[in-house]
């Protein structure tokens, strides 16, 4: 086995990256519980576990025995769980948690609350777990418990819930958060650039035949969005001072088999963190001919929960708009990671002017990076070998510079390959500072290439770079066919080139 081999059998044996919290769910579960293992949907068969509360009535101030435990014995390893109105306004965490076994058990401090989730401190297996729960001080209606269980990495249940009913009336009136309806009318595009502003993907397309666009207008104190995906599951709106995934607020419409609905989030870093959609009004969703079609109006200021405490989006200023898109957990409205890379508009967006704005998924220097290889590898490579293997008679002994033409055109190819090689391998490291998981296979090959200037493995990288699955599906078939032409133009070549010079050696024979 030759070293290329070797290290082309390495690389495959990378294991992928799979993430879990055995010291805990995070907070960016707070209001979703689900836990994110990658590739494990929860368990669709009855729960093996309940949640049972000392009292089934509570009074405000009221302290309750709260037991997760498993039926008949069932062990689990994980768990998560939090209060809320039963009715109304489901999404506000309600009273805290005051007790619980520490060699288990510990709490979240969510959306301003303190201790009112809990969840595991490491991944032993038990059978039953006691908290105690604090009620407000002040009636708020029945409450209802939730709990995401989990018995293994792959194997979780959620939804699990236990109902207490308030012995008065509710005192305090919650913040209004409105319900989703469907679509009163239609999105329609006609107004772009004169009444609303828009923004499309792709590039060339104009509003309907796109794959996915937004709309916005500004009235009072609202800023109104219609959006629009040609899939099921979710699209989701993002609001960033960059171009890079991270420090966003985000609105997601989701459409599935059951059921649609509207979320408010941040993404801290590469995920999201679901927050209260208070605020939000004229909210309207459905799904039509496989498309997600979205309405709402939110206020031109929003406050948002984050690590650091609260942070503001105010849409007098500009922000780049950002479109997501993606499957939803089974059951649930909670959604994955998204499908292929976010377009971003070109440039920031003043929500005050009616614009039509463009976009791309790909930084210019991504799309930098991919032309120096295309030119570097496509081009150049193949001059140089071609004339290093069948003109070196070409030009009759004839030199230049001292040297034979055929071999000051190999070696300014080669050099050119290099060089461009090296300048496009400089500006990926430092565009995702390092390596780039998504890259997958790709970015090893590359670094493979860089070292070795491996023709053949050049090749594989270069149709390994256009099937990673976060690029658009128009980008990919472009690409791949794109470089199967080329893959077959220098084999027809080598044929061609190789049958020429079997003949004039048969005529000298």
């Amino acid at each position: 086995m030759n070293i290329l081999s070797v290290i082309v059998f390495q690389v495959l044996q990378l294991p992928y990256t799979v993430f879990g919290f055995p010291s805990g769910g995070p907070v960016s579960a707070c209001l979703s519980l689900i836990p994110h293992h990658h590739g494990f949907e929860q368990q669709k068969t009855t729960p093996p576990y309940a949640i049972r509360v000392s009292n089934d009535t509570y009074s405000p101030s009221q302290t309750l025995d709260v037991t997760l435990t498993g039926l008949g014995g069932w062990k689990f390893k994980g768990v998560m769980m939090k209060a809320h109105r039963s009715h109304g306004d489901m999404e506000e965490i309600i009273g805290s948690f005051t007790d619980w076994p520490k060699n288990k058990i510990t709490s979240l401090d969510c959306f301003g609350g303190v201790s009112n989730v809990i969840t595991q401190k490491n991944k032993d297996d038990v059978t039953e777990v006691q908290v105690k729960w604090l009620a407000p001080n002040t009636t708020v209606g029945n409450v209802t418990f939730t709990a995401y269980f989990v018995e293994d990495f792959s194997t979780f249940w959620g939804e699990v819930k236990a109902h207490v009913r308030a012995t008065h009336q509710p005192t305090e009136t919650p913040g209004t958060v409105e319900s989703v309806t469907g679509l009163t009318r239609k999105i329609t595009y006609d107004d772009c650039g004169s009444t609303k502003g828009c923004f499309f993907y792709p590039r060339y397309c104009t509003g309907i035949d796109c794959d996915t666009s937004v709309t916005y207008q500004l009235t009072g104190n609202y800023v109104a969005f219609e959006v629009m995906m040609d899939t099921t599951g979710y699209v989701a709106v993002g609001f960033s001072d960059d171009r890079v995934m991270g420090n966003d607020e985000t609105i997601t419409c989701t459409g599935t088999n059951e059921g649609v609905s509207i979320e408010h989030g941040y993404n801290p870093q590469l995920y999201n963190q679901q927050q209260y959609r208070e605020g939000l009004i004229d909210m309207e969703t459905q799904m039509e001919d496989g498309k997600i079609l979205c309405r709402f109006k939110r206020p031109i200021a929003m406050t948002l929960y984050t690590f650091s405490g609260m942070m503001t989006f105010n849409l007098s200023n500009p922000y780049y708009v950002m479109l997501a898109w993606g499957q939803t957990y089974a059951g649930t409205t909670n959604m994955k990671k998204h499908i292929v890379l976010p377009p971003i508009t070109e440039n920031k967006v003043d929500f005050r002017v009616n614009a039509i704005h463009r976009g791309d998924a790909l930084p210019k220097i991504t799309q930098i990076h991919g032309i120096l290889m295309l030119i570097a590898w496509t081009v150049f490579a193949g001059i140089s070998t071609i004339v290093a293997r069948y003109f070196r008679d070409a030009f009759d002994g004839q030199k230049l510079c001292g040297t034979k033409i055929w071999f000051q055109v190999h070696r300014y190819c080669a050099v050119m390959v290099f060089l461009l090689s090296a300048a496009s391998f400089i500006l990926i490291f430092v565009k995702v500072n390092g390596l780039s998981k998504a890259a997958g296979l790709h970015s090893y090959l590359g670094i493979t290439v860089m070292c070795m200037a491996a023709h053949v493995v050049a090749v594989v990288t270069l149709f390994l770079a256009y099937m990673i699955t976060l690029l658009p599906e128009s980008q990919r078939m472009f690409g791949l066919i794109t470089l199967g032409v080329w893959t077959a133009v220098q084999v027809v070549s080598e044929v061609v080139f190789e049958t020429w010079r079997c003949t004039k050696k048969g005529e000298k024979g």
